[in-house]
């Protein structure tokens, strides 16, 4: 089943995609909360020669093999246990290779968690998916493709529904494009991502104006991205700071790049109160904390009732740290470490 929406100036095609279920035994979660975690988890790819892989995990080149991939997916299961307690709710997953990634997590390293639908996106061509692991049942998945004469291998975005009680939650799982070549030169592909994932979210709101809406995932975009430009060119995520409808007016981003919205379809940004706080970010690079990894939420998880925004916060696991306090990523010759990026934790409270 499909659906295609014309755009200006690109396509956006939604179909619904298979998924998973195992038969793993149900572990019920704590009641008044929902926890969702998004980790880009650095290339894991399997040990079977699928003829996409980056060369250094190509088996057939004899330098990766079953007992690292494995070896990945047990550091990656110790992370998601101890990220909160009894596990998250709802991963999101960036940088796996395919959908036997997520089942050999969850059958070798989650059993027993409660883990029983799992979907991985499968785009043509690519050497890594993102994908979702849940415990709470999907109502629906779809992938949205962006499709244009001038970027036609954009990365999809990757949409799961859930119901918690009478309220409706769709997440949105994004892996925008890299800044390889210069910030400047890719940010067109982030900005026309983003208006993907904006006119997504106006199609779910006129259908279900009560819809919780959360886009999550590795932009490749820091928070204060049009401001560390020093506001030379449109950016993907646009700050808002000049309206204040909310008591968290001067915490909105827009997807679309265009002050001219006058803050319509603005979600708020988590990272401007953290880091507020003196925090770091998710991502280290060249003597740098960036903020390359993101929880967007809708304004109506700022309301007062039902199904709410709780708490954000970067999981800093101290044995997913260097001794320098910076994210302990994968090193395929040692045979050690996770990922270069830090997994965020996103709550939510339900009434």
């Amino acid at each position: 089943m499909s659906m295609k929406h014309l755009l200006t100036p690109f396509f956006l095609v939604s179909v619904f995609f298979t998924m998973c279920r195992c038969s793993l035994p149900f572990l019920s979660r704590t009641e008044e909360e929902l926890t969702i975690l998004s980790y880009n988890v650095q290339n894991i790819f399997d040990a079977v020669d699928n003829g996409t892989e980056y060369h250094e995990y190509d088996p057939s080149e004899g330098d990766w093999d079953e007992l690292l991939y494995h070896l990945r997916l047990l550091n990656l299961s110790e992370v998601i246990k101890a990220s909160v307690k009894g596990g998250p709710d709802v991963i999101a997953l960036q940088e796996v290779e395919n959908l036997h990634v997520a089942e050999d997590l969850v059958s070798n390293y989650l059993k027993g968690m409660g883990y029983e639908d799992l979907c991985v996106t499968a785009e043509d061509g690519s050497a890594v998916q993102i994908g979702f692991i849940s415990r709470v049942p999907f109502e629906s998945v779809l992938i949205h493709d962006l499709f244009t004469e001038d970027y036609s291998t954009l990365r999809p975005a990757l949409e799961v529904k859930l119901t918690l009680g009478s309220e409706s939650l769709y997440i949105l799982n994004n892996h925008w494009k890299s800044r390889l070549g210069g910030a400047l030169k890719t940010e067109g592909q982030r900005i026309l991502s983003a208006q993907m994932v904006k006119s997504r979210i106006d199609c779910i709101q006129k259908s279900d104006a009560d819809a919780k809406i959360v886009v999550l995932g590795d932009f490749n975009e820091n928070y204060d991205e049009y401001l560390r430009t020093g506001k030379a060119y449109t950016t993907a995520l646009f700050p808002v700071t000049e309206y204040s409808e909310t008591e968290c007016g001067d915490s909105l981003v827009l997807l679309t790049g265009d002050a001219d919205t006058k803050g319509s379809g603005a979600l708020y940004e988590p990272w401007f109160q953290y880091r507020g706080k003196g925090e770091g970010g998710s991502y280290y690079y060249d003597g740098n904390w960036e903020t390359l990894d993101h929880c967007l939420i809708g304004d109506n998880l700022l309301s007062k009732s039902g199904l709410r925004y709780s708490s954000f916060t970067v999981v800093t696991l101290p044995f997913i740290l260097s001794r320098e306090g910076i994210p302990l990523h994968w090193d395929k010759v040692k045979g050690t470490g996770y990922s270069d990026h830090l997994p965020l934790l996103l709550t939510l409270y339900e009434d």
